[in-house]
């Protein structure tokens, strides 16, 4: 249901023919400043590049999205609800494009940068 990461978590050469091509999960949070998640060459034949994130999404850690596709909306990443990026975060987002809309990130609920 929820997503933790404390440590590093990395996605490689993921894809879907649906939508989120490496991970869905109703809530995301980095907790650590040290904490790093990479996705890297992954794809959707839909939408939704990367990550669907049904709630919201906050990170104290390093998000980093290289070479993310989708055949639909929002490239690398979707959030539904609100993301927070807490004081030291970082996110980084390469070679990301969408063939509709959104090509790195769509974020619905609201973007805080703390």
């Amino acid at each position: 249901k929820h997503v933790g990461v404390s440590k590093n978590l990395t996605f490689k050469d993921c894809s879907t023919d649906g939508s989120a091509g490496a991970l869905r999960a109703r809530a995301l949070r980095l907790r650590q400043p040290t904490a790093v998640l990479s996705f890297q060459n992954v794809s959707s034949k839909q939408s939704i590049g990367a990550v669907h994130v049904l709630g919201n999404f906050e990170t104290r850690g390093t998000v980093v999205f290289d070479s993310i596709h989708s055949w639909g909306h929002s490239g690398a990443l979707l959030v539904e609800g609100k993301a927070e990026l807490e004081s030291g975060a970082q996110v980084h987002f390469s070679n990301c494009r969408a063939k509709r809309s959104s090509g790195a990130a769509a974020i619905t609920k609201g973007l805080r940068i703390s």
